[in-house]
């Protein structure tokens, strides 16, 4: 694909498009599923089990994935996971079976995690390196928008038409991807084409790079801290704010989900007055500043400057460290630097609520956001001091 100076072209509203679409369901989807599973008078462990299910399956394929997008290309991969990620959505409400709703869990991981790395891809593809940045920001808005609105509109669903045209209705919104997806032209005029790794007779380095590409392991690496440190607001602020009094606590991932839009909005202008790196330094402090607010604060009043820094900071650190896999890795490749890329971040997230549960559980609730405060610090100065970190996002 040849490089043009604008950003907002055709080919990347289509993919943003069809970036929030696929969201949008799937945001929908992750809230009615658990409410409907518990009201078959499943156990709260087996409700959490199943939903955990879509985490792993996406998880294990995504450098598959990743290989997978790289050699037969973006369009095909997005409306093959597409396809599957709408098929296991229509027929959700129509059984009452565990093990029929968990193969539909485990497929529509698959296909999730199929399409998820293809739009991405698609997005650096299309958007000129100098702008990636900016690109990727403003692409990002798509799931902070789609998180904002999605679980608002499954519960409208519900309360109006009931589980099974809810999810009727969750399919279509997805099927509706597909139809878009067809607009997606833009790889009949890529520069790129796949170039098959070179053999390797070490079994030991063949199977790793099967997983990981190692272009995007380091920022990779510092994403999976991130990740496994935000975990435990993910999974345990609810019950920490219960124990502690504090009233309203849904409105701390409300201005957190700000606090990502607006970091998204502006990531491309204060890179280009302050750098990259200084702002993924200051992202991270910023993460930093956020957690260890959560462990002092009695008021939601205070709490809620806590949860719009750090949604800044985890905006701009997430969006930089997904730049710094993609830069330096060729075209060819790039869909399994995404795929490392969140690969990293559920493994992060998957460790982390089960580490920060058992931390919980030994040293109470409190504990759990210090343990996350020393992490994300720990992220902050070994990036610091390491200098290859200086050159990742060059």
């Amino acid at each position: 694909m040849k490089a043009a100076d604008s950003l907002f072209t055709y080919d990347f509203f289509i993919v943003s498009v069809l970036s929030l679409i696929v969201r949008f369901s799937m945001f929908i989807r992750m809230t009615l599923q658990p409410l409907y599973i518990l009201e078959l008078e499943y156990s709260k462990t087996v409700t959490g089990l199943a939903m955990t299910i879509f985490t792993i399956a996406a998880l294990v394929l995504r450098p598959a994935a990743g290989r997978a997008i790289d050699r037969y290309g973006r369009r095909s991969i997005f409306f093959l996971g597409t396809i599957i990620f709408t098929v296991t959505t229509f027929p959700f409400g129509f059984t009452g079976r565990l093990t029929v709703l968990i193969v539909f869990q485990t497929f529509s991981g698959i296909g999730f995690s199929m399409q998820s790395v293809a739009s991405t891809t698609m997005v650096t593809d299309i958007v000129p390196e100098s702008k990636l940045t900016k690109g990727l920001g403003y692409y990002g808005l798509t799931a902070t928008l789609a998180q904002a609105v999605g679980p608002a509109a499954a519960l409208f669903l519900l309360k109006n038409t009931g589980y099974k045209t809810s999810f009727i209705i969750t399919g279509i919104i997805s099927f509706l991807a597909i139809i878009i997806g067809t607009l997606v032209n833009y790889e009949k005029n890529c520069e790129y084409k796949y170039e098959p790794e070179p053999r390797q007779t070490d079994e030991k380095g063949k199977f790793i790079n099967k997983i990981i590409e190692k272009s995007a392991a380091y920022p990779s690496l510092f994403l999976c801290l991130i990740a496994f440190a935000s975990a435990s607001i993910g999974t345990f602020l609810v019950p920490f704010a219960q124990e502690a009094g504090i009233q309203s606590i849904a409105l701390f991932y409300t201005v957190r989900a700000v606090g990502i839009g607006v970091s998204r909005l502006i990531a491309g202008k204060v890179t280009d007055v302050f750098g990259n790196f200084n702002i993924l330094i200051f992202g991270m402090i910023t993460i930093c500043t956020g957690t260890a607010g959560i462990i002092f604060i009695r008021d939601i009043n205070f709490l809620l400057i806590f949860a719009f820094l750090y949604g800044i900071g985890f905006g701009f650190t997430v969006l930089l460290l997904n730049v710094a896999a993609v830069i330096r890795t060729p075209k060819h490749r790039r869909a399994a630097a995404n795929a490392t890329y969140y690969l990293a971040m559920d493994a992060g997230i998957g460790i982390g609520a089960v580490t920060w549960g058992i931390v919980g559980d030994a040293f109470g609730l409190g504990s759990i956001f210090c343990g996350a405060t020393i992490i994300s610090l720990a992220a902050f100065v070994f990036f610091i001091l390491l200098r290859k970190s200086r050159t990742i996002l060059e």
